[in-house]
């Protein structure tokens, strides 16, 4: 059988106190109780197991340590709010950050702006977090009630007293719409539930970004149903766009599965972009490129900004948090290139070096690298046919036992070629990020040992070797006749690892 809950008046009773008294000694209020009282009660206290009421002590002292998260329960989100991504992602950051403070967190979801008054009263709040009301909301709430609140993604034309925590709304569409440009798409659709305030100021950043191209605005059903039916009619419409760029992540992936439904295939015949970047973008197909916008530095500002509001430090201000572009695989590279009647889709371009530039690209099998010979002046080293350079140094270095990519295919007319992708991490790379490179010197050593006896240097900077499952390739074909100043030993190595030779060549490269 379970055993009888002790409550305070058990304690007053048994020691002949008012539960006052009793109650005070619990919540440590014992400035007019005597030592002795206080001892007694403790003692009994933990004679009798009470487990004390924590809501009941939060609420009793003057610093309850609870923040509420009041969270507007949109329609566009019939009835799951909390599962939405930027929903989802802003709790779970604000729950870890204001377990760091010694905070606890409620939560609650309303449509009412009046229910929040209520709610921080009843609990005693130190402060609250509010997303997804209005500006009217947010001015009735500051006039009602004197508990310190800031507001996430608030859009005021003047914040009169309160806090408002953003982001960059305009710059996050400018930089998909420069992406979208860059990827070669020249007719983008925007979609969003409604063309005010931050959507709008999304969208407005694409079309500035993507200049004389077209931008054109689809304003979406908020009811899920009437969506569904939208995209239906709308569908030949939409396909005239290369690209979609939904104002979230949620419109963005419900849109991609309306296409796979369809047949339609992402990115081959349309592009689509979000806006947040939730876990679901990294699990979807294609995983979704969108804007990532950081939730933890947002609620570790919510907290600070709440903890200055109490002591009085702080009184209205707006802070805009950064975003940034998330690649991934939701957007087709309409810039290819053909090598030999083949062509290749440009992903990313891999780097440039002297004789010519290296692009990721892709077929439908694999993901290879494609080189296209420049002819841009070098003042430090002289050039002969550089494809001819390429095939004979490729054979050299094989002929050796160097290992480095395979030569897929060569086209002397195009100047291009086409070797293995080696992924991983470039020694340059391991340098910049303080990663470990002695197994890496270690097997460039190795490869001096072949070199060296056959009068062969390679260049030896560490942009040009990749170390992939343990093993170090030297992913350029470039070679030279041997001279000793510019071996591994004399040259090379000043820049395998943070030299005065390697920080010099970053500032060179950044300024």
């Amino acid at each position: 059988m379970e055993k009888e809950r002790v409550r305070i008046a058990d304690i007053a009773e048994e020691l002949g106190l008012s539960t006052a008294t009793v109650s005070n000694v619990i919540h440590g209020k014992t400035g007019k109780v005597s030592g002795e009282t206080v001892r007694r009660v403790h003692e009994l206290v933990e004679k009798r197991g009470y487990i004390p009421s924590m809501a009941g002590i939060l609420l009793a002292q003057n610093n309850s340590r609870i923040i509420g998260v009041v969270v507007k329960d949109h329609a566009k989100y019939a009835g799951h709010v909390l599962e939405d991504g930027f929903v989802s992602a802003s709790l779970n950051a604000l729950s870890g950050e204001m377990d760091k403070a010694g905070f606890f967190m409620m939560i609650k979801v309303t449509t009412q702006w009046d229910e929040i008054v209520r709610f921080a009263s009843m609990w005693n709040m130190e402060g609250l977090v509010l997303i997804g009301f209005c500006e009217q909301d947010y001015k009735r709430l500051r006039e009602s009630m004197h508990i310190p609140f800031v507001v996430y993604d608030g859009y005021f034309e003047e914040t009169g007293g309160i806090c408002n925590l953003t982001i960059d709304h305009y710059d996050g569409g400018w930089q998909v719409g420069k992406y979208l440009k860059e990827m070669g798409h020249k007719k983008v659709l925007c979609i969003a539930d409604n063309s005010i305030c931050m959507d709008l100021e999304r969208m407005k950043g694409c079309a500035d970004a993507m200049e004389e191209n077209s931008v054109d605005f689809m304003q979406i059903p908020v009811e899920k149903r009437e969506r569904m039916i939208f995209y239906e009619e709308k569908e030949k419409e939409i396909r005239e766009y290369t690209a979609v760029f939904a104002a979230s992540d949620y419109y963005a992936v419900e849109l991609l599965r309306y296409f796979q439904e369809k047949g339609i295939h992402v990115p081959e015949e349309i592009s689509v972009v979000g806006f947040d970047d939730s876990a679901l973008c990294q699990y979807c197909f294609p995983s979704l490129t969108t804007v990532r916008q950081d939730a933890r530095k947002r609620a570790q500002k919510a907290i600070g900004i709440l903890q200055n509001l109490k002591a009085g430090k702080q009184k209205s201000m707006t802070v805009k948090l950064p975003v940034f572009l998330v690649e991934r695989g939701s957007v087709k590279n309409f810039n290819s290139l053909t090598v030999n009647q083949k062509e290749y889709s440009i992903i990313k371009l891999l780097g440039k070096g002297k004789g010519g530039y290296s692009y990721l690209a892709g077929d439908k099998e694999k993901l290879v690298v494609v080189k296209q010979i420049h002819h841009e002046p070098c003042d430090y080293y002289q050039f002969g046919d550089k494809m001819e350079a390429e095939l004979r140094d490729y054979r050299r270095l094989k002929g050796i036992g160097i290992r480095m990519p395979e030569l897929i295919d060569f086209d002397p007319e195009g100047e291009r070629i086409v070797k293995e992708y080696i992924e991983g991490e470039t020694v340059y790379e391991m340098v910049l990020h303080d990663g470990q490179t002695e197994e890496s010197i270690r097997q460039v050593k190795e490869m001096c040992r072949l070199l060296y006896p056959a009068h062969i240097n390679i260049d030896y900077f560490p942009t040009n070797f990749v170390m992939q499952k343990g093993e170090l390739y030297y992913i350029d074909y470039e070679c030279n006749d041997y001279m000793e100043e510019w071996n591994f030993e004399n040259w090379g190595i000043k820049y395998w690892s943070k030299t005065e030779e390697f920080l010099r060549h970053i500032r060179e490269m950044e300024g």
